[in-house]
């Protein structure tokens, strides 16, 4: 039960330089990452939308919506499409006007977050496809209204099942042999990477800009590769690693730059095999995991003419350090978990913890899901009612699952985000002083584009790794 408390060109040069080790989070976060303590996970959710421009909005007309518990305004209404499809039929109110993110449960129990736009009496069209059939199944608008930086209740629950989803392979955030990342401070993460008629990458660093028709992707470290008039099919840049014998997973946040653009295509070898080539147009979070590699290569091309700017986020080579069955979910089901939080976690009576208790039920598990948290708390917070509200409640094997950003960044801005790390990882490392697993919830984006933006800072430096 849940408990509520023309050629690609070699790019010869990384965008930027790797994070130092204080940046990472200095020696509180090796400690974290020891190969003798319970492994530290941390779940990533930015590339679960397009985020673009005013897309993680809410619909224009939520205002004529009742208010659910929490007081928000949510459009709700069943609908039905086939996988690869990208609209979906049911009955709508047009009034819900404007360009806007929505969860949508699938016929398989996952939950897809896609930007809803072109509402018509019986259809509306989505981005990106829908990734699995659903029939007469709830779509939920994904922002709540209310207060600007919060989720409706499914935009809680996907995000529960997102983290009982997370495999080890995905939550591991330890080491790399090899990074290719953005820019700290300043908003240079939203840079342009301009790739020239000449044989010389000119770098163009950009503020981030949110006006019609000129705001860039809201994404983790995401940089533009700019061929202006200069674009060409096949137009692209590549990044090879070397993994030196490692066993890992490369890690890349790969867009388009904009659904209207074209598609960019995306090619991963290792040691000279072909591992991964798609094309698609939204945001991918692309994870390709490799065996004793020596060399890695990241090609990111343009497939038509029309896309002259793709987004590359963050890539790292990930190398794992420590021997685990990388397949195997970060949460087992038949241990118990703790969800410290802040009002994301103890909104709509600690939904997010109750879907993670209807996950492991569902799974067949015995584990019982406690949640701990409290609206308008801080890392800081966490860190003070750690010993005596959460440690009572773990053991060996067991898992914490720490969600806390918004209100440290309200609290600290948009650069003080080195005490939001270091109270992060001291609750972590009194996690596994008791031989549980620290699950570290990434910052996710909010209906507030600005804040987002914002928040997508505190994304790129939680987690960050460190080489091997």
């Amino acid at each position: 039960m849940s408990i509520t408390r023309p050629l690609t060109r070699p790019l010869t040069r990384p965008l930027t330089s790797p994070l130092t080790q204080a940046e990472a989070g200095g020696g509180l976060y090796a400690g974290l990452m020891s190969p003798s303590l319970p492994t530290a996970y941390f779940v990533e959710g930015w590339a679960a939308n397009s985020f673009h421009g005013q897309t993680y909005a809410i619909p224009a007309g939520y205002a004529g919506l009742s208010a659910d518990s929490e007081g928000e305004k949510i459009y709700t209404v069943n609908v039905s499409g086939s996988a690869g499809a990208t609209s979906v039929t049911g009955t709508f109110d047009t009034n819900q006007t404007g360009s806007w993110s929505c969860t949508i449960l699938h016929d398989d129990g996952t939950y897809g977050v896609y930007t809803a736009s072109g509402i018509a009496s019986g259809t509306l069209n989505i981005q990106p496809p829908l990734r699995a059939t659903t029939t007469a199944k709830p779509l939920a608008s994904l922002g709540a209204g209310l207060s600007g930086q919060h989720y409706g209740l499914q935009g809680y629950k996907a995000l529960a099942r997102k983290i009982f989803a997370t495999t080890k392979r995905e939550g591991y955030r330890n080491r790399y042999a090899s990074a290719w990342v953005a820019a700290s401070g300043g908003k240079t993460e939203w840079g342009r990477i301009t790739i020239s008629a000449s044989a010389v990458d000119v770098v163009e660093i950009n503020s981030f800009v949110n006006a019609a028709g000129v705001s860039y992707w809201t994404g983790r470290g995401t940089r533009k590769l700019a061929f202006g008039p200069f674009a060409v099919a096949g137009y692209g840049v590549t990044h090879t690693a070397s993994l030196g014998g490692s066993s890992g997973y490369l890690e890349a946040f790969v867009s388009s730059g904009a659904a209207a653009a074209g598609a960019v295509r995306v090619e991963v070898l290792i040691d000279g095999v072909s591992q991964y080539d798609q094309t698609f147009t939204e945001l991918r979070r692309v994870i390709v995991p490799y065996t004793a590699a020596t060399t890695g290569l990241l090609r990111i091309t343009i497939a038509a003419a029309t896309n002259t700017g793709p987004h590359i986020g963050d890539v790292r080579w990930w190398a794992y350090d420590r021997t685990e069955t990388w397949t195997d979910p970060v949460i087992d089901k038949n241990k118990n978990v703790v969800v410290l939080g802040d009002s994301w976690s103890a909104r709509y009576s600690g939904g997010l913890g109750a879907e993670l208790q209807a996950a492991i039920t569902a799974a067949g598990g015995s584990g019982t899901v406690t949640t701990v948290a409290t609206g308008g708390h801080t890392a800081a917070d966490g860190l003070a009612r750690f010993d005596a509200d959460v440690a009572p409640l773990l053991a060996a094997g067991d898992a914490c699952v720490i969600e806390y950003f918004v209100n440290d960044y309200n609290a600290l801005g948009p650069t003080a985000y080195q005490t939001w790390l270091d109270n992060l990882y001291r609750i972590g490392a009194k996690v596994q002083a008791l031989g549980a697993h620290p699950i570290f919830v990434m910052p996710l984006p909010t209906p507030s584009q600005s804040q987002s933006a914002e928040l997508a800072k505190y994304a790129e430096r939680l987690g960050v790794g460190l080489p091997v």
